[in-house]
């Protein structure tokens, strides 16, 4: 049951593109410039709002408002989620699968593979997504408040703010999807994790003919080893607990600001796209890439945050289905405690009764479904009176 303390990181391409791009001292200070920038134009925008008090001008610039609110929501996050995955998985002890079976070696490879493929191509799609955005339409002055901001407070700089503001495309996409992207990194490599620990738990008897449980009841040397290796299981639990509950603690109120920014932002645009009047032959690009990379990112963050729970029930269901029958007293007791730990709840929540998981995913999917159909049956029904 010998374990090496020092494991690479499989997922360093993610960590890249997620959490240590944020580190460098010229992005922190990028960020902070575009902040201050949102925070400057969100004020002008929301005093031309309650100076003008006109329903349709409030709907033509909801979306780019609300897109506002999430960018600072993420940049808020970054700092903060960033600094506690690192300095947990910075304290945290990961072990190498290096000696752990070959099956378990592929699985984490392969799934490493894949989750790094994933943050490549989502990072790719998002940045296509602010090029298209970054490029002049049409009737971009009735979509992006900004401009008209320029053109009517600065009409000597329009050009100039004009190309400035668009520069930040280039980051934006990429900063309102790395929170999301910090906890799909997290808590895959704690999954890694799980997985050799659950492996060693689930051969905790190895080295001895368990068949005949008699006879090792009265071997004082299997007993003690029992013991030894249920207690270095229960502390590895403890760590997992640990690692899970600091990053939850410290992270929860962000994700619950990260959640509340994008239901207000996701409401906005559809009904943008509801009450757009303009067309949409040449936002194409914009949309789809758009849609794209906030599908993946939404989808592979359900994913994770059910996959922290499915392996959470797999250890208890090990524990529960363990063969006992060759342990003393002492040993069976110390696996109750055990089963006890085990049902601690190791979820991603933002809600004390809200968890990411399939259930939430479903519950947001028949929403938006919900809010899609009854808007698409307003509009027919003006189309017809019309």
């Amino acid at each position: 049951m010998s374990v090496q303390k020092v494991s690479p990181d499989n997922l360093w391409l993610s960590a890249k593109i997620c959490l240590h791009i944020f580190q460098y001292k010229a992005i922190k200070i990028i960020l902070k410039i575009l902040s201050l920038s949102i925070i400057i134009l969100t004020c002008i925008q929301t005093f031309l709002y309650l100076k003008r008090f006109d329903s349709a001008y409030f709907m033509k610039y909801l979306p780019v408002y609300a897109g506002s609110l999430f960018i600072l929501a993420s940049i808020f996050c970054i700092e903060h989620i960033s600094h506690v995955i690192l300095s947990t998985v910075e304290e945290f002890e990961f072990w190498d699968y290096a000696d752990s079976k070959p099956e378990i070696r592929n699985w984490i490879k392969w799934e490493a593979l894949y989750i790094n493929t994933f943050m490549v191509v989502d990072a790719f799609v998002a940045y296509l997504s602010g090029i298209f955005h970054a490029i002049p339409l049409d009737e971009d002055y009735e979509i992006f408040y900004p401009l008209p901001i320029f053109q009517e407070f600065f009409p000597d700089w329009t050009n100039v703010l004009g190309w400035l503001y668009r520069s930040s495309f280039l980051i934006v996409p990429v900063v309102m999807t790395a929170p999301s992207l910090m906890i799909i990194y997290f808590t895959s490599r704690l999954r890694f994790q799980m997985f050799l620990f659950m492996d060693i738990l689930e051969n905790i008897s190895e080295g001895y003919d368990i068949s005949e449980a008699n006879d090792l009841i009265e071997n004082s040397t299997y007993q003690k080893e029992i013991k030894e290796r249920l207690k270095t299981c229960i502390k590895r639990h403890n760590e997992f607990l640990s690692a899970g509950g600091q990053v939850m603690k410290n992270g929860q109120l962000f994700i619950l600001i990260m959640s509340a920014a994008g239901v207000i932002l996701g409401v906005s645009i559809i009904f943008f796209l509801f009450s757009f009047e303009g067309s949409f032959e040449k936002r194409y690009p914009r949309l789809v890439t758009l849609v794209i990379s906030t599908g993946l990112t939404f989808t592979h963050v359900i994913i994770a945050g059910q996959l922290v729970e499915n392996i959470a029930t797999r250890l208890y269901e090990i524990l529960h289905f363990m063969d006992w029958h060759s342990w003393n007293q002492e040993n069976r007791k110390i696996l109750l405690i055990f089963m006890h730990n085990a049902q601690q709840e190791l979820q991603i929540k933002f809600l004390d009764e809200v968890a990411v998981n399939y259930q939430l995913g479903i519950s947001i999917g028949k929403a938006v479904y919900s809010m899609i159909s009854v808007l698409s049956s307003f509009k027919n029904l003006e189309e017809s009176y019309n």
